[in-house]
Formats: structure tokens, sequence, C-alpha cells
């Protein structure tokens, strides 16, 4: 007998809300959604403040609001400096969920997060 270990795959939609994706997925449109919604478990995401997709994503990777993990924008800024710096994975301040796992012994893959 195989020991499987448990697989998890998480998809999102930035900005998704379920009002209009599940009408979508009902009427055959998205079909492999439609598949993920009856096997797997969903629902809404409480967004952050601001609700932006660098601080949102960067909540849940990290389970931190923005004040603890660092992101707060699209651009952060440098001490002394008003020039804009692209916010980039480098960001942030605390462990993403997948370094948690994959320091643990688990592999992970992540495909386009932003």
């Amino acid at each position: 007998m195989v020991n499987a270990s448990p697989k998890v795959l998480i998809v999102s939609f930035d900005g998704g809300v379920w009002e209009n994706l599940k009408p979508i997925a009902e009427a055959g449109i998205m079909p492999n959604l439609k598949s993920l919604l009856e096997k797997g478990s969903y629902g809404n995401l409480e967004s952050t403040i601001p609700p932006v997709t660098p601080p949102a994503w960067t909540a849940f990777m990290t389970g931190c609001n923005p004040a603890k993990s660092g992101v707060f924008d699209f651009y952060e800024y440098q001490e002394g400096s008003y020039k804009p710096n692209l916010t980039t994975n480098k960001s942030i301040k605390v462990d993403t969920l997948w370094k948690i796992l994959s320091d643990n012994g688990f592999k992970v893959g992540i495909i386009d997060v932003p």
C-alpha cells in the first residue's frame, strides 16, 4: 500500500467574486472551475486595508497584516528618497506559508502568484 501524502490545490482569482464566478461555472463556461467547486471547498476571503493586490496576496501568503508583512502597495519607498521601487517578494518581512512548508519537508509548487 502506498502512503500518499495529502495534496492541496489553491486557486484564487484576484478581484474575483462568487456572485460572478459561480453562474458562469454553472452555465458550463468554466467547466474546470465547476468541477473544483463540486469536488472541493470554497469561500469568501476578507481583504486587507488597503484592499489592493500586493498587501492582500501577501496577507494570504503569510497570515500577517500589512503592518507585520511590510507590504502596503505596488510600490515602496526607500528611506531618505521619494523614488519608488516596485514591491517584490524581497519586500516581505515574514516567512510565507510555502517557505514554512518547504522548510518542514513538504514539496511545494507555486504558479503565477502576484
